[in-house]
């Protein structure tokens, strides 16, 4: 075929699909592409050149088979085609149709040939009539290519498309064919396949080139193709297989995996397809090569930026999230502080409706969930390649460890992670730990052991100090006896887990908690701002500056109503939040194990002190949990009752118990008043969602035994924690012990229990009502002086004569003090009407140790001065406008007070009564009983023994005052050097040598257990009675009755 008929071959093609008049031709060609291309001097094919010189340095290296030829015959050319432009679309069609001609093309017979197939067909047949296919894929495939490079339109992404289109179209012909395939079909086929991959690979390493793109950007070019799905794998499998055993497979596909993992850091849950990289990446990662090797696994891991190490250690845990290649495809994030586009897409407008939230967050978590889920996938086929399972456990540790200042009060947002991305670590932690890694396999001894990629040495520990736990550390690698062997990948994955919810889910739970504070405080503050209106408006200075504060604040409270939203999306997530509980559920039976309790049938640990491996972990385990659980309790209580939960909350409760029950293992006072918080926090008083779990704790084996006594004991050792909050802290803490006994009392086997233990246990439950006396006194105190300021202030400002004299700062400042007047008051009264309550149904069962010499004459005194309070002549000073704004109910208040009474009724009792010179009147019960007939308050029989103390009262009142002796002048040595009162029962303390009476130092000692004297060590046993030097007071009394 003649230049003039190839020439018209091409038109004819190139018309079908709507193109120019293009002129290129070809003479009989010899030769193999890939061949010329490797060797020839024009191998290096630029198509962005002009056409002619381009097919000119073509022609130089096709010629025919014959060498003489070479010689004799005139190198053939092929003419530029002309600038017509093509699509994309027909540019495939062009190749996919010349491949689909060929497919129709019979060796016995020309009847259903295309006419210009068999002109091209006749070109390449030797002087034989033998057809030279592989000449004639390479002039085909080639013609195509150069075709597209006069294409201004054309890219590599297209070229790369075509012969993608190419390799399938010959790939799938053999197995569409119903008929049987004769041998020239499938030589065609696989000569097809083979110069598709040759063209191919010759573009990725920059043989070829397309116009002014790089080999990076030809590589940018297939990273589209096959995150698109358009790309055939089988082609890229060829070129891979065809490149392993060279140096190009590591310059192709290194920029090829930089260029994916730059397509994954731009993608976010708002894209269609969220995880398309992350399954590219899935799929080249488990691709195995003949000797079953995963290459791009080997690829990754000797990248530089696999595991970035060398960057500024300030700012470690914000650096290598955007350097390291993996976390590149793991930063999908619904938070907006991380991504702006969640924020403009589903949360840019305000107002939006319970179902529109529901329905967005559903969205939101199912794309999270999916690329988590391949994020998951990704790391445990790096895990299971033997020979990346160091590097990929070596890049989790690099990732908390440089996250440890997450778990600061102030963090610099900056220098750590996003909340995005850890979230999603820990997501794949659980994935790899949760149902995989039972208790049982998890070494006890890893925090410890001296080659562990967690540092555990900086933090507090449950038990033991820093000192004795690295003494102990010491011990154990000086033991000949202990071995240590290298972590078993179950240990370090559950110790990994435990650290990422430390520094994933606690450090936004406690973000979430302030920015709802800050969203509440912000909301008031513009409420003030609005309500003050009408005031500020006349001032016209004043005015433009509220007007521009008001919408600041305005605008500013609008952000963070929209990052609260973003945040719930990934806070709130139930299947996050049920894998957190499901996996303390597991480490709940470790730490169990760990102090030595038995896991299968529930009770407390066997020794007093705990093991050292106990002893010596981290505190931040157990904190962790308490706070994770009461965020859970607050905002997500469904979750408990969950089916899959139930197991994981029992061994949850089973620890939360065990640790309340056996404050010995629990150095930190606040962590063991955190654990009673999440009591507090279910209790049904508080949390009506928690019903079930509730019930739970309170009807444990070891609850119903031990929980009410280990509260008391340790409502009296929270009086001293070390602390600078120490005075204020023990209210709040003190006030949720005794809602959880409100609620324990009414169950009958922690009554019988508790009555039990305070009548066997006789010193605590002394040091227990010795300081709920101290309590009540204390902040019923405080409660009566708050409501006589307030009733003062809100006097005076309805009063408008003597308000209107006072100048404007005095009126702030009274507004202020009236303010704060009225916090403290609601404060004290709650926790003073709860510990008045306790007395009240306490003292109606156990009455005898409330009337100990020590205890009684306290309570007695305490009882009166409230109780003249509430009847007395004064009593009008404690009245307020809106009480219940403050909490306070003198009916109810009235009502307790006088039922201790009643309870406590005997003669002991009527003595310390009279014996209380400072608030006992003889009008004290005629006005109590005045005020509990107007309220309506008690029962004809309850008075009637209200009356009948009373009367006994009174009757000791006036024996004594007809027998009294006046004992003033009693010489020094015979009086209490604290107290300066005669002493009736003198007692030496060892401890400093003086002289104290009975009554007076034991009083001491149920408040703090040392020598006032010299604060050394003092228990009651230690006193030594003074027999002689009582004797002296005795006879001295005698002598002053004479």
């Amino acid at each position: 075929m003649d230049e003039k008929t190839a020439d018209e071959v091409r038109k004819k093609r190139i018309a079908k699909l709507g193109g120019g008049n293009g002129e290129s031709g070809a003479k009989k060609h010899s030769g193999d592409f890939s061949q010329s291309s490797a060797d020839s001097g024009a191998a290096d094919l630029h198509l962005s050149t002009p056409a002619s010189s381009q097919t000119q340095s073509l022609s130089q290296s096709a010629t025919k088979p014959s060498p003489e030829s070479m010689d004799t015959e005139e190198k053939p050319s092929i003419p530029a085609p002309a600038s017509a432009i093509l699509s994309s679309t027909q540019i495939n069609q062009l190749i996919v149709s010349t491949i689909q001609d060929l497919m129709e093309i019979k060796l016995d017979g020309r009847d259903n040939i295309l006419p210009d197939i068999v002109q091209i067909m006749d070109t390449f047949k030797d002087a034989d009539g033998i057809l030279n296919v592989k000449m004639m894929l390479d002039y085909i495939l080639l013609e195509v290519v150069m075709y597209s490079a006069n294409n201004l339109q054309v890219t590599s992404e297209l070229v790369l498309a075509s012969l993608s289109s190419c390799y399938q179209t010959a790939s799938k012909f053999i197995f569409s064919q119903k008929k049987s395939v004769s041998a020239i079909e499938v030589e065609i086929v696989n000569e097809l396949k083979e110069k598709a991959a040759v063209v191919t690979l010759l573009l990725l390493d920059g043989t070829i080139s397309i116009k002014d793109e790089s080999c990076l950007s030809v590589s940018m070019s297939l990273v589209k193709l096959l995150i698109k799905k358009t790309f055939e794998w089988n082609l890229l499998c060829t070129i891979i297989s065809q490149t392993l055993a060279t140096s190009q497979f590591v310059s192709i596909f290194t920029p090829f995996m930089m260029n994916l993992m730059e397509c994954a850091s731009k993608l976010s849950l708002v894209d269609e397809n969220p995880d398309s990289c992350l399954k590219t990446l899935t799929d080249l990662i488990i691709f195995r090569d003949a000797s079953n090797r995963q290459p791009f696994i080997d690829l990754i891991i000797a990248f530089d930026n696999w595991n970035p190490t060398n960057i500024a250690q300030d700012s470690r845990g914000g650096e290598i999230q955007k350097l390291s290649f993996l976390a590149s495809f793991m930063s999908f994030s619904t938070f907006a502080e991380d991504t702006v586009q969640v924020v403009d897409k589903y949360f840019s407008s305000d107002g939006q409706d319970a179902r529109y939230l529901n329905d967005t967050y559903v969205l939101l978590r199912n794309s999270l969930r999916l690329v988590r889920l391949q994020m998951s996938e990704t790391i445990l086929n790096i895990l299971r390649y033997k020979e990346s399972r160091s590097s990929m456990i070596s890049l989790l540790a690099n990732f908390l460890e440089s996250n440890s200042k997450r778990t600061q009060m102030q963090v610099e947002e900056d220098k750590v992670s996003k909340d995005g991305f850890m979230l999603n670590l820990l997501s794949c932690l659980y994935d790899l730990c949760i149902d995989k890694i039972p208790y049982t396999k998890v070494d006890a001894f890893y925090p410890f052991h001296p080659c562990r990629k967690l540092k555990m040495n900086d933090c507090a520990r449950l038990k033991c100090t820093d000192s004795e736990a690295e003494k102990w550390m010491q011990s154990l690698s000086n033991d000949s006896s202990k071995q240590w062997t290298e972590p078993t990948f179950s240990t370090e994955c559950f110790f990994f887990t435990m650290r990422a919810i430390s520094l994933c889910i606690l450090p936004n739970i406690k973000k979430n908690n302030r920015r709802l504070r800050v969203i509440k405080e912000l909301s008031n503050v513009i409420k003030d701002l609005e309500r003050s209106k009408a005031v500020w408006q006349a001032n016209p200075r004043i005015k433009s500056r509220n007007e521009k504060i008001l919408k600041k604040w305005t605008s500013q409270l609008a952000r963070l109503k929209k990052a609260q939203l973003c945040a719930d999306a990934s806070v709130l997530d139930p299947e996050l939040l049920t894998k957190t509980l499901r996996f303390y559920g597991t480490m709940s039976l470790f730490l169990l194990s760990q102090a030595g309790c038995n896991t299968v049938l529930p009770n407390l640990p066997p020794t007093s002190e705990p093991p050292m491996k106990f002893s010596a972990l981290p505190e931040y385990i157990v904190d962790d949990m308490a706070d994770f659980m009461l965020f859970l309790i607050q905002n997500m209580p469904a979750t408990l009752a969950a089916t899959e939960c139930s197991k994981p909350v029992y061994d949850i409760i089973t620890l939360l118990v065990t640790l309340i029950c056996s404050p010995a293992y629990i150095k930190n006072p606040y962590l063991l008043a955190k654990l009673v918080e999440v009591m507090f926090t279910a209790n049904p008083s508080i949390q009506n969602s928690t019903n079930e779990f509730c019930r739970q704790i309170y009807e444990h084996p070891i609850a119903l035994d031990h929980l009410m006594a280990s509260l008391m004991i340790f409502y009296v050792d929270i009086e001293s924690t070390g602390s600078h909050n120490e005075f204020f802290d023990k209210f709040s803490i003190r006030y949720q012990i005794s809602v959880i006994f409100k609620t324990l009392w009414a169950n009958p086997s922690h009554k019988s229990q508790f009555i039990s233990t305070a009548n066997a246990a006789k010193s605590d439950f002394t040091r227990f009502v010795n300081m709920l006396t101290n309590d009540t006194t204390f902040l019923l105190d405080e409660s009566m002086d708050s409501l006589k300021t307030i009733n003062e202030l809100q006097t005076l400002m309805n009063n408008p004569t003597e308000w209107d004299k006072l100048s404007r700062e005095t009126q702030q400042s009274k507004q202020k003090h009236l303010a704060q007047e009225e916090r403290q008051c609601r404060s004290y009264l709650t926790l003073g009407s709860e510990t008045v309550e306790m007395f009240r149904y306490l003292t109606e069962y156990i009455c005898k140790p409330f009337l100990i010499p020590e205890l009684a004459d306290r309570l007695a005194a305490m009882l009166n001065f409230n109780l003249k309070q509430l009847c007395g002549p004064k009593c009008k000073n404690l009245k307020v406008m809106n009480s219940q704004k403050y909490g306070w109910e003198p009916k109810r208040l009235l009502d307790s007070l006088t039922a201790i009474y009643i309870n406590l009724d005997c003669e002991v009792f009527a003595a310390a009564l009279a014996n209380d010179e400072r608030s006992y009147h003889r009008d004290l019960f005629p006005d109590a009983l005045s005020k509990m007939k107007i309220a309506n308050i008690k029962s004809s029989i309850e008075i009637e023994k209200f009356v009948n103390l009373g009367k006994a009262v009174d009757e000791i009142v006036s024996s004594k005052a007809q027998t009294d002796i006046d004992l003033s002048d009693a010489p020094d040595e015979f009086k209490d050097p604290v107290m300066d009162t005669l002493m009736t029962d003198p007692v030496r303390l060892p401890t400093s040598n003086m002289v104290m009476d009975r009554k007076n130092i034991l009083r001491q000692l149920l408040n703090k257990p040392e020598d006032p004297f010299n604060r050394k060590c003092l228990r009651e046993e230690d006193l030594i009675d003074e027999t002689e030097l009582k004797s002296q007071i005795e006879q001295w009394i005698r002598s002053r009755q004479k």
